[in-house]
């Protein structure tokens, strides 16, 4: 992982905690090779202690009382690996313990280098997803913790931090509480109180949030520079040894699900208060999340997300993320679809839920391809971008609008392709709609009694028909112009640079595709005229191939959406084997090429 902050990103499940934890156990192991870090033993590892002080929860106290364990035993070689569901009854009330704690141990506390003595101790700590202050006589008055968020041991935390700066850190997320802690003597217990709208609480009996917060803040607090000095002082002077001046030479926060407990707008704050703050003291923050408030400020990822593939992997995003029609950041579309991939299937990208309703029922698609929806328009170059770090094959197919009636559309598909750097199929109808309103025309048994009303009504529609056209025309020549042009630099100027390197190739691409829009102004309104005339003849034909025909061109000339709103249910009423051969036809033909691309 790179020292940059990090927001680890995935579904329920996908493994999300399992990496905060697997940090905390590695890190656990790099400290205990330090013999200046107070967590440095040569005796031998005790696995349910270290889990308890790591996590700081209860349950581990005793490993054969506990339900659950974190760790899972290979049992070929004894390796050990952390899992998501934490109970194996195999190894419970065995001698198998014993084989668990040795991989443990020899996991990570093996080969410890001779010259072990340059390493620095890493300060870390871990704030869970839920937190609750407890009471007073679940502390325990150990000293000397790790920095884990459990009940046993934070009111301890809270005394030693300064209370100046958890009450400005509720002031900032404009939270009206104030915090105050005091120790009986050096080892008694600690009084904790929440002083809110003048009346005072014990910390254990406010808002879970609340409680969560200032839990944060506490933790915050104890990994910044001053307090990590203070805490090597003391453990000098506890050995009494001189201490380094700058003894941690990294400071790790890692927080799971800092959302939970919170609502958007208090999550989005605390999230850019922890940024500045972990920027300001030189601290990395981990952060296992989901939530929009966290992730759609940051679409620009600076190598901050990382997504937790199907197959367990990890992938930093990076470069652009895709935008919505009104060019803002839409990437959860694409996280909500990818959560759902469970198995090794390509993925098909397309525009809608009816979209994916329509090819699962009418075509074979859904038995080669995992679905994904973009809910909208979106930009397919960034799409592509995320699935293709994911390491997921995948097409995109994608509505032709009225292009669908350009006998360019094969070339303009070759162009998006080569611009999108994955397969794009453009569908032989302008929409899924009309494939259903094609179905219900040759159908009907007296629509072609109304052909002549039909061409008629056809010229207030062309205004639709040649906008659509041209704006399709220009999204792949707009497309192939940006991949020829790198970030922030002109068309102009780039054309200029090439032009004098003599990059014959490239500048071919550009003239083509200038030949292409400026000729997508006059083609539109020509290819319409000879269509409307190419109905008109055949207005009085009465040939089943001619009527195929007159419909289909009919269907390439009018908006789909339009004329069937409804899509939805008239689908629900459409099986699959009353689909006409017609229709069936053209469906085949793009099920085929869709998949031509996986092949």
């Amino acid at each position: 992982m790179t020292p940059s902050r990090k927001i680890i990103v995935g579904a329920n499940g996908s493994g999300k905690t399992q990496i905060l934890w697997a940090i905390i156990v590695f890190l656990r192991g790099h400290n205990s090779r330090i013999p200046s870090s107070q967590h440095f033993k040569n005796t031998e590892f005790n696995f349910s202690g270290e889990l308890q002080d790591l996590f700081g929860d209860r349950l581990f106290v005793n490993q054969y009382k506990a339900p659950h364990t974190l760790v899972r035993v290979g049992a070929p070689d004894k390796k050990f690996t952390l899992t998501g569901t934490f109970h194996d009854t195999k190894y419970h009330h065995t001698n198998e313990n014993v084989m668990l704690e040795y991989s443990l141990r020899d996991g990570l506390l093996q080969d410890k280098p001779d010259n072990h003595r340059s390493l620095a101790p890493i300060r870390f700590a871990f704030m869970p997803p839920m937190y609750q202050w407890g009471d007073m006589m679940e502390e325990r008055l150990r000293e000397c913790m790790f920095l884990t968020a459990g009940v046993q041991h934070m009111r301890v935390r809270l005394v030693q931090a300064k209370k100046d700066f958890v009450n400005d850190g509720l002031r900032h997320l404009g939270l009206q509480a104030t915090v105050s802690a005091v120790r009986d003597g050096n080892y008694g217990p600690v009084t904790a109180t929440v002083t809110e709208n003048g009346v005072t609480l014990d910390i254990g009996a406010c808002a879970g949030s609340l409680q969560k917060i200032i839990a944060i803040l506490t933790l915050l607090y104890h990994l910044t520079a001053g307090a990590t000095i203070n805490a090597a002082q003391d453990d000098a002077r506890g050995k009494n040894i001189e201490h380094e001046p700058s003894p941690f030479k990294q400071r790790i926060f890692l927080i799971d699900e800092l959302e939970a407990l919170l609502c958007e707008n208090v999550t989005a704050k605390l999230y850019d208060f922890l940024v500045s703050m972990c920027d300001k003291h030189n601290i990395q923050l981990i952060v296992a999340t989901n939530s929009r408030a966290i992730i759609d400020p940051r679409m620009k990822t600076d190598q901050q997300i990382m997504f937790l593939t199907p197959d367990g992997k990890v992938v930093e995003l990076t470069g652009e993320l895709p935008t919505d029609e009104q060019g803002h950041p839409s990437l959860y579309p694409i996280l909500n679809a990818l959560s759902q991939v469970k198995d090794s299937k390509p993925i098909l990208v397309v525009e809608g839920d009816n979209d994916e309703e329509f090819y699962r029922k009418y075509t074979t698609l859904g038995q080669h391809f995992h679905f994904v929806t973009t809910s909208g328009a979106v930009n397919k170059q960034g799409v592509s971008n995320i699935l293709t770090q994911a390491k997921l094959k995948h097409v995109f197919l994608r509505d032709s609008d009225m292009y669908a009636a350009s006998p360019d559309l094969p070339a303009a598909q070759a162009r998006i392709t080569k611009v999108v750097g994955a397969s794009v199929v453009y569908t032989l109808l302008p929409c899924i709609e009309s494939y259903l309103i094609l179905h219900r025309l040759l159908r009907s048994t007296d629509v072609d009694t109304r052909r002549l009303r039909v061409v008629q009504a056809l010229p207030q529609r062309k205004w639709y028909f040649v906008s659509n056209f041209k704006a399709f025309c220009r999204e792949s020549s707009d497309s192939a112009l940006a991949s020829a042009s790198g970030p922030g630099e002109t068309l102009q100027d780039r054309a200029s640079d090439l032009a004098s390197s003599e990059n014959n190739d490239t500048m071919a691409m550009l003239d083509m595709v200038d030949r292409v829009h400026a000729d997508s102004q006059d083609d539109s309104d020509v290819l319409w005229n000879e269509m409307l005339a190419q109905l008109t003849t055949k207005v009085t034909s009465t040939g089943s191939e001619d009527r195929v025909l007159f419909w289909t061109t009919y269907v390439k000339m009018v908006c789909g959406h339009d004329l069937m709103p409804n899509a939805a249910s008239v689908m629900g009423g459409l099986k699959l084997e009353n689909l006409h051969p017609g229709v069936k036809a053209l469906l085949d033909q793009t099920e085929q090429a869709v998949l031509a691309c996986v092949r």
